[in-house]
């Protein structure tokens, strides 16, 4: 009995030695325990569970500490994010250790300076992500200030469910990317309200419009076939313009009616590719019938004067104007804005069809479309403009046709059309361009202002190209120029004229003048430099 005790007490003994050995603090030393401490006499070498590689500074890291060196700027060491430290404020390095450009700009800093293109406050290339949902973003830079970036923030019908959307793409989503009560949508779109403008006649334009909607949307219209009764095809076109729903195209007729009446053939899918076809029907044209009010097949001025007499009058043009709402400072039309115009326009044989164009003073079309007639004579239509003008003014002008093929256009200058926006806006942060210190590269795809330091009584000149950067004249832009005193006083406005010529200007004023940089037909990198004697 006493043996048995002896030998069970030896074995407890020899369990508390052992479990000693994982416990911290009862560890032997120098042997790996694999408890996750780096214990007095562990090296990397012997146990490296417990004792990792930390840092260069405390290579075994035996105390338990962590000695990671913290980055110092002005230690004149790079370490850690610094992108450089050269001990102070140098000309190449400032005294946060960010790097300087060669004109001292300092990329991430807020400021437009130097060769930046652009400088956003950091030095993070921003990604679509970054921008608001169904917006455009215009005022984001990459990472090193090279590129302006333009970004486009998640929009209905990107495939991505984001913002305020339900759904996007999917079978049961419609067209706003809201969910469809009940499930997919296997509704097709309907088609009303089908109408002829014109007369149906070989060598005739005939307008054409119908009313097509659909709650999730229009997808696609197919073209617009036209048809006399007996299934002979007269012409076709291709929708585009659209009115709210109501969408419309210009069929050509190719080929004479058989007969009098037909109809037109229109097809619409929506979202979903649900399709459906709508006819529409006609009559009162075609057919050799004298005395129907159209000159068909072969009839002519001998054999049926009451509808082939010759009509060499063209339509009559009046009443133009136009109307919308600007966005630019002091009422002026910028490039995106709506505009709707009209005229009136009449003649004894029926109008063909009416196109509005609006100009600016350098005959540069703005915008135009296929006018409406809204009834006793007066058409309208509405677009928006596709450029941004490069003069102050500008005109409507008419182009009509009538059922006979005569034609006539005109054209009115109205006071109340405002098309450029000339005030004077320099924003709180601009760059500055030296004098005599060749050409600057600028990413214009807006109004930029850059300041040059003048000194009174000296004489100036300005030059800007339309290409990147050297006055070679290749073309990647348009742009004007325009400058102004610090008060907003002008300089000169709206010059254009180009890398080899320049506008010259004598200082009033010691100090600098505002150069204003204007994208006024595209956008682009362009070179613009200052010289002086």
């Amino acid at each position: 009995m006493m043996k048995k005790r002896l030998i069970i007490i030896a074995l407890m003994f020899s369990a508390f030695i052992y479990m000693g050995c994982q416990i911290e603090g009862l560890s032997v030393g120098g042997t790996c325990n694999n408890n996750g401490l780096c214990d007095s006499g562990e090296t990397t070498a012997s146990c490296a569970a417990d004792c990792p590689v930390n840092n260069t500074d405390n290579t075994d890291n035996t105390d338990n500490t962590d000695n990671t060196t913290t980055a110092v700027c002005g230690n004149g060491v790079i370490e850690g994010t610094e992108a450089c430290d050269e001990g102070s404020e140098t000309s190449t390095c400032t005294a946060l250790c960010q790097v300087k450009g060669p004109s001292g700009e300092v990329c991430g800093d807020g400021i437009h300076e130097g060769i930046e293109v652009c400088d956003d406050s950091n030095t993070v290339t921003e990604t679509n992500a970054d921008c608001a949902y169904n917006t455009t973003c215009t005022d984001y830079c990459n990472s090193d200030c090279t590129t302006a970036l333009t970004l486009t923030g998640g929009y209905c019908g990107d495939g991505i469910i984001n913002g305020p959307e339900e759904c996007d793409g999917e079978a049961d989503c419609a067209g706003d990317c809201t969910i469809i009560a009940g499930g997919a949508d296997t509704t097709p779109p309907t088609i009303t309200n089908i109408n002829f403008s014109g007369t149906i006649a070989m060598g005739n334009y005939v307008l054409v419009t119908a009313d097509i909607t659909d709650a999730s949307g229009i997808g696609n219209i197919g073209w617009f076939n036209l048809y006399d009764d007996y299934g002979n095809w007269l012409g076709d076109c291709s929708p585009y313009f659209f009115t709210g729903n109501t969408y419309g195209c210009d069929i050509y007729v190719y080929n004479t009616p058989a007969i009098s009446y037909g109809y037109v053939e229109i097809y619409a899918e929506d979202t979903y590719m649900n399709g459906i076809y709508g006819y529409g029907y006609w009559s009162g044209g075609g057919g050799d019938v004298c005395g129907d009010g159209a000159c068909t097949g072969t009839e002519t001025n001998a054999t049926c004067a009451a509808d082939c007499s010759a009509d060499t009058t063209p339509p009559g043009i009046s009443g133009i104007g136009f109307y919308g709402t600007p966005t630019g400072a002091g009422g002026a039309y910028m490039m995106d804005d709506s505009i709707t115009m009209y005229a009136t326009v009449t003649d004894e044989s029926g109008v063909g069809y009416v196109w509005l164009s609006l100009y600016d003073d350098f005959w540069y079309n703005l915008a135009g479309c296929y006018a409406f007639d809204m009834g006793g004579g007066y058409y309208e239509c509405s677009t928006t403009i596709s450029i941004l003008p490069a003069t102050t003014s500008g005109f409507i002008e008419v182009f009509a046709q009538d059922s006979s093929a005569n034609w006539n256009y005109t054209w009115e200058y109205s006071a109340s059309i405002v098309l450029l926006d000339t005030t004077f806006v320099p924003p709180a942060t601009i760059g500055t361009l030296t004098a005599n210190g060749g050409w600057y590269s600028y990413s214009l795809a807006q109004i930029e202002y850059v300041q040059v330091n003048v000194t009174a009584g000296t004489s100036y000149t300005v030059y800007w190209d339309d290409s990147c950067c050297d006055g070679s004249g290749a073309y990647t832009a348009d742009i004007a120029a325009s400058a102004y005193n610090p008060d907003g006083s002008s300089i000169f406005t709206f010059e254009d004229s180009g890398y080899m010529y320049g506008y010259s200007f004598t200082a009033s004023q010691t100090g600098y003048v505002y150069i204003k940089l204007d994208p006024y037909w595209s956008t682009g990198t362009v070179g613009v430099q200052v010289t002086s004697p």
